[in-house]
């Protein structure tokens, strides 16, 4: 399972307990993170958005005042037709939210960032065990294939 965190810049020590929440269940990816020197930076933030199974997005009044490149990377996302999670401050009004309005959202205070990644954990475990499930039948699927193939070689 792929993740991909969207937030602002001045939130990045909370973006990195929130990566230590789910490091066991996904592989994560942020700018403070991720990032290639030398690369140029709309590309790459679309590539980690593309693979990304689930984009979680922190919404916090820093995100507010500082929200376009988080914007931008929530509309690539919607339109990716990915699963979007805002995690959201209490301080922040939903008046705020712009296009994450009705989209529901985990409320989650900066000093206790674990009861969100308690709440959404069992989600993700699900969904990366459904992927894993997923990948294990493919593989199996694919094994009887090349077993066909053979066989069939085997009689010609």
């Amino acid at each position: 399972m792929n993740i991909f965190i969207s937030y602002s810049g001045p939130d990045t020590e909370l973006v990195k307990r929130i990566e230590e929440g789910f490091a066991d269940l996904a592989t994560i990816s942020y700018w403070a993170k991720s990032k290639e020197p030398g690369t140029h930076d709309w590309p790459q933030i679309h590539k980690w958005i593309d693979q990304a199974d689930l984009v979680l997005v922190v919404v916090t009044d820093k995100t507010i005042s500082r929200a376009m490149a988080v914007g931008n990377e929530i509309g690539i996302a919607q339109k990716a037709n990915k699963t979007i999670v805002p995690l959201v401050a209490p301080n922040v009004p939903k008046s705020e939210l712009g296009c994450l309005h009705g989209i529901t959202a985990i409320e989650f205070s900066p000093d206790d960032i674990q009861s969100a990644i308690k709440q959404l954990r069992p989600w993700v475990a699900k969904r990366k065990q459904n992927e894993d499930r997923i990948k294990a039948a493919l593989w199996v699927a694919g094994g009887i294939g090349v077993l066909y193939l053979l066989s069939k070689n085997e009689k010609t």
